[in-house]
């Protein structure tokens, strides 16, 4: 099976720089310094590689993280996360999650 991240929205446009997080449910899927095909609503964007992976419950989030992953505060980033696994019976109290960063390695410096 490949290694795809799949991003069904490009928040706070952080698809675009060297190196950005992307926070989801803990899973044996993500491993550090394997390579990953980055899509953005099903088109393969590039390919990234897995720096880090630092895990917490979704109250442990830090604020700085929550602003650079999606631009929002740590609440509304929370609401977000809930909503957007509403689908799945998830107990908030004891579901761990992944902050991964992820570097682009197809991305160039801008031009000064």
């Amino acid at each position: 099976m490949e290694n795809k991240i799949n991003f069904s929205y490009n928040w706070n446009k952080k698809l675009y720089t060297h190196y950005f997080t992307t926070i989801r449910l803990k899973s044996d899927k993500f491993k550090i310094g394997n390579p990953y095909k980055i899509f953005l609503t099903e088109k393969f964007c590039y390919e990234g590689l897995c720096i880090d992976i630092r895990n917490c419950k979704i109250d442990e989030l830090p604020e700085y993280t929550c602003y650079l992953d999606t631009g929002y505060s740590k609440h509304e980033t929370i609401k977000m996360l809930k909503t957007m696994y509403s689908k799945h019976d998830i107990d908030w109290t004891t579901q761990q999650l992944s902050v991964i960063l992820i570097q682009n390695l197809e991305w160039e410096k801008p031009k000064d």
